[in-house]
């Protein structure tokens, strides 16, 4: 939305706990500005939310500020209030609005597809275990190569089959008839079908 703000993350004066501040201005039925509508949110929320995400194969989610600092992720357990934030490491792999990259996590390698949210400036990243994403390759081309061999044999047997009727079932009868003229037989003739 137009006017909509996030806040740097920042302690809160009440409780000693990082936490942002999502901000949108509010206009009445005229258009004419009355107050900004504000939400405060704890980065201990924030994570308690991520947390319940479930990402596919293993994957787990990891949600970065502009400054690439780690607003939560599912790589932790947070279990008190988030007082500091970290950098994520590999911040110098993100390059443009959108892509993927390998990298390390959890000491597994991992796939790593990353998103800017265009409305704040945060990045959210998906990281999948790498092994499982190439598991599931390796499975598929499995079944790929599985499949073209059966093709192929079966293929073989209708051109053997083929091969039978069109070629070698007609040279045999022909050397049957050559045989039978050679040994005198001059009346012996080839029968066809048409």
């Amino acid at each position: 939305a137009e006017g909509f703000a996030v806040s740097e993350p920042y302690i809160y004066a009440s409780i000693n706990a990082l936490g942002i501040t999502c901000v949108v201005p509010v206009y009445d039925s005229e258009g004419q500005f009355v107050g900004v509508l504000g939400l405060d949110i704890m980065l201990q929320g924030l994570a308690g939310m991520i947390k319940d995400l479930q990402v596919q194969n293993e994957g787990k989610v990891i949600l970065l500020n502009q400054n690439f600092e780690i607003l939560a992720d599912q790589f932790n357990e947070y279990t008190e209030n988030i007082t500091r934030l970290k950098i994520f490491e590999d911040a110098e792999l993100i390059d443009g609005s959108d892509g993927y990259f390998i990298t390390e996590l959890e000491d597994r390698k991992m796939l790593t597809s990353y998103k800017i949210i265009e409305s704040t400036g945060g990045i959210l990243l998906v990281a999948i275990p790498y092994y499982n994403i190439m598991e599931f390759l390796n499975q598929t081309l499995a079944t790929i190569l599985l499949s073209e061999i059966f093709l192929m044999v079966f293929l073989l047997i209708i051109l053997t089959i083929l091969l039978h009727k069109i070629i070698t079932e007609p040279m045999d009868k022909m050397l049957s008839v050559m045989k039978e003229i050679e040994y005198g037989n001059v009346e012996a003739r080839i029968v066809t079908r048409g």
